[in-house]
């Protein structure tokens, strides 16, 4: 017998009556009460027999076939055995109850979010529905009323995870890869829906709140209405992205600075509106710029450049020992491993090589400098920023691969402005001083250096950049089973 609180008074109620309230009130409300003995059905001991087997994630009950194994084992385990091994998603009368046949609805129906049904079991429990259905196992009924009460916590969990994490994680693909996961504790998520909890409400907030994911899954839902080739292949694109928009936060600050390496744009956004544009110079395709979530901390104006070392080695070492003017003319000096500046003329380049290169490079600031005027520093592991250039032609190119993985930008004077709150007179004031100088930013807004090869337009058109570091690519190899979306629909309708 379930159980519906309104207000101080339990009432109970049969799952018939239970299904008809639901019915009325477009709500899904369940309250099992753990500790009754009226609970105690015959598919709770297998429950408890199944889920205390379990030695190698895998569901293996003598006499009935199953392929699965669970994802989340000690989560259940833990949640079954504090709760008396009362079923979620069972009835009193040892059958599926109304929430249950939500969840699976909602399994079958998650192609629609860029997700894949077959990771939420949905072969297999429908395998066991079909079971019970056409009479088969007849001795193992409560086994197989078992093994779907588990499938379907698992696939709940592994559902959240999903949701509020991506089905990749970003250091499966990079371990370097910096972006923020939102934690959801799985027990709680479960024991939440045991107490009464809206399981549609609960799940559609586990959805990305972001605007521009929910666009895309508009999009996506468009395109599954009439599959045809060119809407297949956006299908993919806008399921790959969907699940890089899962890998940020899911509470963003207003104001945020957000890159996209894919499209060379980068743009600052302060609530719902975009209040500054500009194209961008990225990574070249061997040296690609990296996925990167941070801080905007400082600002550097008149910066000086410290050549990276494998810069210094394979790039400049060859014209430096080809044409001993090199250092010079680019302003370039050469300092050794205590910091004291030499002369390159006490140096016998023709001994010196990439493996034995004991000096540091440093540019002088100025017009000539790689950096340009204006550097912007955010905490990473690459060491990557955002600068200024001397090099304003490649803002003209449609693809804009040419640096070695920071980024270049074409508006620098205005993004200082903003974020220190200064207007360009300023700026260009500050650069007059031609000395290098620090200045830290106005409460450190956030900064995303994302890869988006699908996005929605203001004027709601699908969007697309060709998938310039295979990024794509390689996202999908790690899903898997994306590509396999279309095919699968045929067997879920």
């Amino acid at each position: 017998m379930a159980s519906v609180k309104m207000g101080k008074l339990l009432i109970r109620l049969s799952p018939r009556h239970l299904a008809l309230l639901a019915c009325l009130t477009g709500l899904i409300i369940v309250g099992i009460d753990f500790n009754s003995n009226e609970n105690e059905l015959p598919v709770f001991p297998a429950i408890k027999k199944i889920i205390n087997s379990v030695s190698d994630d895998s569901l293996n009950v003598q006499g009935i076939i199953t392929h699965e194994s669970l994802l989340n084992k000690a989560v259940l385990q833990k949640f079954y055995n504090e709760n008396n091994y009362v079923g979620l998603w069972i009835s009193k009368e040892g059958k599926l109850n109304p929430i249950a046949w939500i969840w699976i609805t909602r399994i079958k129906q998650s192609y629609l979010e860029g997700l894949n049904p077959n990771d939420y079991h949905i072969t297999e429990i429908t395998t066991l529905l079909s079971n019970i259905k056409d009479g088969l196992h007849t001795n193992k009924i409560m086994d197989n009323y078992a093994l779907i009460e588990l499938l379907l916590t698992d696939a709940f969990i592994t559902y959240a995870h999903h949701h509020y994490a991506g089905r990749v994680h970003t250091k499966d693909i990079n371990t370097e890869w910096l972006t923020h996961i939102t934690e959801i504790n799985p027990i709680d998520s479960v024991k939440n829906l045991a107490q009464g909890a809206n399981i549609q409400l609960m799940l559609d907030s586990w959805a990305c709140p972001h605007k521009p994911y929910r666009l895309l899954q508009n999009q996506l839902k468009q395109c599954y209405l009439k599959p045809d080739s060119t809407n297949k292949k956006n299908i993919r694109l806008i399921a790959l992205n969907m699940e890089r928009w899962r890998w940020l936060p899911r509470s963003m600050s207003d104001t945020y600075i957000m890159a996209n390496s894919a499209g060379f744009e980068l743009w600052v956004r302060l609530g719902d509106k975009d209040t500054l544009n500009m194209k961008i110079v990225t990574g070249m395709l061997n040296q690609p710029t990296p996925i990167i979530s941070s801080k905007m901390t400082y600002i550097v104006f008149n910066p000086s450049w410290d050549v990276p070392y494998s810069i210094a080695t394979k790039e400049m070492l060859p014209k430096i020992k080809n044409d001993h003017k090199y250092l010079g003319e680019n302003h370039l000096k050469i300092y050794n491993q205590s910091g004291q500046r030499i002369s390159p003329n006490t140096i016998s380049w023709g001994k010196v090589t990439s493996s034995n290169f004991p000096y540091r490079i440093k540019q002088t600031p100025g017009p000539w400098n790689a950096l340009g005027q204006i550097k912007f520093v955010f905490p990473n592991a690459y060491s990557i920023y955002l600068h200024d250039t001397p090099q304003k032609l490649l803002f003209e190119k449609s693809v804009r691969t040419f640096s070695h993985g920071c980024i270049r930008i074409e508006k620098p004077h205005e993004l200082a402005a903003y974020l220190i709150g200064k207007d360009t007179t300023w700026i260009t004031n500050k650069l007059k001083t031609k000395k290098e100088q620090m200045v830290k930013v106005l409460h450190s807004p956030p900064i995303y250096i994302c890869y988006w090869t699908a996005w929605i337009s203001e004027d709601g058109d699908l969007r697309k950049t060709p998938d310039v570091y295979l990024y794509d690519r390689d996202l999908e190899y790690l899903l898997n089973e994306v590509t396999q979306i279309n095919k699968m629909i045929t067997t879920l309708r």
